[in-house]
């Protein structure tokens, strides 16, 4: 069994070069969570987990985390953990929706783990 909590703590870790950024096209929206990815990483919350179809190696997981400035909607994010050997080697957020430019926006925990489970993550236990 896997564990997130834990493979989620080793990316937080991970140095800047390799928790980044990358999304195609790149918008406005990205380039924010660029620049919030430290307190993504901080305050993010687990909401679930799930194997992508390409990557056998690899595991995604979405997370929420408040508002910065404790109004307006929270911060949706997804972030691809690469594993070797059972260690999280790099991390590619990838996904980032803060109810700006048509992006849905989530005020609590529960609305964004509904979402998430909607689109295909597993609830995560602590």
């Amino acid at each position: 069994m896997v564990d997130v909590d834990d493979l989620w703590t080793q990316a937080v870790r991970l140095p800047r070069r390799l928790f980044f950024v990358l999304h195609e096209p790149e918008t406005e929206r990205y380039a924010r969570a660029r620049e919030y990815l430290k307190f993504l990483k901080e305050s993010g919350k687990l909401l679930g987990q799930r194997i992508p179809a390409d990557e056998i190696d690899g595991l995604e997981v979405a997370l929420w985390a408040p508002p910065p400035d404790g109004r307006g909607p929270g911060f949706y994010f997804c972030v691809r953990l690469y594993i070797d050997e059972g260690k999280v080697s790099l991390a590619r957020l990838f996904c980032f929706y803060d109810g700006s430019e048509r992006s849905p926006g989530f005020r609590t925990l529960d609305a964004a783990g509904a979402f998430a489970s909607s689109n295909g993550f597993m609830q995560v236990t602590t």
